[in-house]
């Protein structure tokens, strides 16, 4: 989707909302299968500004383009974590030695 701005400049846009189901988190001082992380969803909108030169044949487009996101969604899995702290002497403020 877009828009010319001139007859050389035009901007593009667009949108992407991604999910993640989960994710596991490594290096911790407990074992687990479940996602410890999870679910998220982000908003991804794309604006790219196209320097546009067409010929009579062919085009040719130049494009710049910033990528903003934002996590709509995020959730950590307190349950999840809630076993394993309370059988570990390491705290959810603590670093493990």
């Amino acid at each position: 989707m877009g828009v010319n701005l001139t007859r050389v400049i035009a901007l593009e846009t667009g949108f992407s909302l991604y999910r993640m189901s989960g994710m596991n988190m490594l290096g911790l001082p407990f074992e687990t299968k479940d996602p410890l992380l999870g679910p998220n969803f982000t908003l991804f909108v794309p604006a790219e500004l196209v320097l546009e030169f067409k010929g009579k044949q062919a085009e040719f487009d130049i494009k710049g383009v910033a990528l903003p996101f934002m996590d709509l969604i995020r959730s950590l899995t307190l349950e999840t974590l809630t076993g394993p702290f309370a059988r570990t002497k390491v705290g959810m403020w603590q670093t493990p030695t």
